[in-house]
């Protein structure tokens, strides 16, 4: 199935999916064409689909994974995983751990950053632009009064004196420009930014109420590719 769309509605798309996987296999071609489907193999010359194919660069790609790490290098895909080839060594990851998969001009960040339980609002100082594929991992424990928590969250939700009310304390939230919309990350997120700013972490919990612990979180931002470009974001599945 291929969607005939501009690239700033499939963004759009993106984001209110909330997450990456739950749009399964999107390709962006260099044209901005917009192709959704099953990814089934890719080599130096295609990306084969359920029902069709599309053509790739034969250059190297530019991959984000989604525990944050990044590589330049050639590109394989067989059985749902990814092999990526490049001077000095390789790498094999199955391809729901895959962010995004870019070829030509294109640039990544990621950095690893401590999030206190207690301490509110982290600025990451990371430059988040509008369109950007984001991927965010995190790990920790925080103690509550009322039990341990992991990026998840406990099972009950926020109270109306958590930082997020509407999201389950303990849970691990971020948003886009100090006065951006926070959102639920937990242990793993990826999706398309809608906005742009810089990225602030927080753990969400009660004001004035004892919680110790942090958590550790793998975050990768990169570029949106623009005309000329061509970009996998494969389901995360």
């Amino acid at each position: 199935m291929r969607l005939q769309a501009g690239f700033t509605a499939f963004l759009a798309l993106a984001l209110t999916a909330g997450c990456a996987g739950r749009l399964g296999d999107r390709m962006v071609s260099s044209d901005g064409t917009v192709a959704v489907g099953r990814l089934l193999s890719i080599d130096d010359v295609s990306a084969e689909f359920e029902g069709f194919s599309l053509p790739v660069p034969d250059r190297p790609a530019r991959v984000m994974l989604r525990s944050g790490a990044a590589y330049t290098g050639s590109v394989a895909v067989t059985n749902r995983v990814l092999d990526l080839s490049f001077e000095g060594g390789s790498v094999s990851a199955p391809l729901k751990q895959v962010a995004c998969i870019v070829w030509g001009a294109t640039y990544a960040e990621s950095a690893l950053f401590d999030v206190p339980a207690a301490s509110g609002w982290l600025d990451t100082h990371i430059e988040v632009r509008q369109g950007s594929p984001v991927s965010i991992c995190s790990g920790g424990r925080a103690v509550f009064g009322t039990g341990t928590s992991g990026p998840e969250g406990l099972e009950r939700t926020g109270t109306s004196v958590s930082t997020v009310p509407e999201a389950r304390d303990g849970t691990l939230m971020a948003r886009i420009g100090e006065s951006g919309e926070p959102f639920s990350v937990g242990a793993q997120w990826g999706g398309i930014s809608g906005s742009e700013g810089e990225l602030w972490l927080a753990v969400n919990t009660p004001s004035g109420r004892p919680v110790t612990g942090v958590y550790t979180a793998s975050v990768a931002v990169g570029e949106a590719p623009g005309q000329g470009c061509v970009a996998i974001y494969p389901g995360k599945r």
